[in-house]
């Protein structure tokens, strides 16, 4: 069997939740959207490798072209990973809450998330064996 990459988009519309992950708590306030990424058995040439995955927003009223109207900020943590993003397109705003911590192979681990250019953040973590779930 090979490599498996699944997504969970979950809508918490009118309720808060909390979740525990990679050794600490989620907390979720309503109105929010939780994405996780669980990816099995990636190929990795070397243990010395890491995988990088890019997660992408694109302006709907422009989405093939480069007049992108949406404005991008984030805030890093002490660390230098990006932990916050804030995505503003014409009257509406985004907040991004994003987790430097994975669980690689039923481990916790830190991951290094960073501002890619354009609407791009990339998280990269290392090399596991099995599983990651990547829960930004």
């Amino acid at each position: 069997v090979g490599t498996l990459v699944g997504v969970v988009v979950r809508l918490y519309k009118n309720f808060s939740d909390s979740i525990p992950f990679a050794g600490g708590t989620v907390a979720i306030q309503p109105h929010t959207v939780k994405i996780t990424v669980t990816i099995y058995r990636w190929p990795f040439i070397s243990t010395s490798n890491s995988l990088s995955v890019v997660f992408s927003s694109v302006d709907l009223n422009h989405p093939s072209s480069s007049d992108n109207d949406c404005n991008y900020y984030g805030i890093s943590n002490q660390q230098g990973s990006l932990n916050w993003i804030l995505v503003h397109a014409e009257n509406s705003s985004l907040y991004v809450q994003l987790l430097d911590k994975v669980e690689s192979d039923g481990k916790n681990r830190s991951a290094k998330i960073a501002w890619g250019g354009s609407g791009k953040t990339i998280m990269t973590v290392g090399h596991f064996w099995d599983k990651v779930v990547i829960d930004p």
